[in-house]
């Protein structure tokens, strides 16, 4: 839906821009909470603040992921460059959709889905494709096209009427706001295919400049 080579539309980026641009013509523009800490690169929405909140999309994107329900992929092409904890993409209320890097010995990918089982595995600092497909009974998460983590269960409930989705962040705990890249963020109303999967990242990794890494 958002894509930082194409951010403003039509194939063209726009490094003023304040407003990122839902590229499925959904209406679902992806505005900043706070402008401190954010800045365009060249091909991605670039965040530095150490104590932000991230900033949200339309309400109406919520709305979007409760009428996919438990049958819908997110995938989020970032990197990061800090080495500490930091939320790339979270429901306002906790862990109703949180997918975050975690520094423990390692550089970790670690997904939360309303508090069924944590899913992690360890990631590159560099560009990735992080990938999650919901399914009625099953949870799958990709690195670069490849699974690579699974919970077998899915507890995907609708998100309470004031709750929404911050990007790059975590409304309840700013320390967590992104230090590094978020390259695009998809979000598709089914369960894609394992090959459909692959297929994309191994996309990302040719626009993005990742695909020797």
């Amino acid at each position: 839906m958002w894509d930082g080579k194409w951010n403003a539309g039509l194939g063209v980026h726009d490094e003023n821009a304040i407003v990122w641009k839902d590229l499925s013509n959904s209406g679902f523009d992806a505005t900043q909470r706070v402008v401190t800490g954010w800045s365009w690169g060249a091909d991605a929405y670039v965040g530095t603040a150490t104590n932000g909140h991230g900033f949200k999309p339309h309400y109406a994107f919520t709305q979007l992921l409760d009428s996919c329900g438990t049958n819908h992929t997110i995938e989020i092409v970032s990197s990061v460059a800090a080495q500490r904890e930091m939320v790339v993409f979270s429901g306002y209320t906790p862990y109703v959709l949180h997918l975050q890097y975690y520094y423990q010995g390692g550089l970790r990918f670690r997904w939360f889905y309303n508090r069924t089982p944590d899913m992690w595995a360890y990631a590159p600092a560099s560009r990735a494709t992080f990938s999650i497909r919901s399914t009625p009974t099953q949870t799958y998460g990709y690195i670069n096209g490849e699974q690579a983590v699974s919970a077998s269960a899915n507890g995907y409930s609708k998100p309470g009427s004031t709750d929404f989705i911050i990007i790059g962040g975590e409304f309840t705990r700013p320390h967590t706001s992104m230090v590094g890249e978020i390259c695009a963020i998809r979000v598709y109303g089914r369960a894609l295919s394992a090959s459909e999967i692959a297929s994309n990242a191994a996309i990302d990794a040719i626009r993005f400049g990742f695909a020797n890494q």
